[in-house]
This record gives C-alpha cells, sequence and structure tokens, in this order.
C-alpha cells in the first residue's frame, strides 16, 4: 500500500507575472523602485 504524498505546488507563472505586475505598478515608485517590487514579490509569490 503506498500513500500519495503531494509535492509542494507552486503558483501559475502568467498569474504569478500579473499580481507581481499589478503590484509593482500600484507600490512602485519610479523606475528602479518598480523593478524592485516586481521582483520581490514575484519571488514571494513563488515560494507560498
Amino acid at each position: 500500500m503506498s500513500l500519495y504524498v503531494p509535492t509542494k505546488t507552486t503558483m501559475n507563472n502568467p498569474l504569478r507575472g500579473l499580481l507581481a505586475g499589478a503590484a509593482a505598478y500600484k507600490w512602485g515608485g519610479g523606475c528602479f523602485g518598480t523593478i524592485i517590487v516586481f521582483l520581490l514579490v514575484y519571488w514571494l509569490l513563488g515560494s507560498c
């Protein structure tokens, strides 16, 4: 008898990018800040 152990699922990449882009647009303060916010939110969504 084997037990099914689900693997860690990550967020779908297009949805992850869309949410990170929306957050960067909303919270980013200028060009550099927007890029930093996008990368941070993209990374955080990938880890949940």
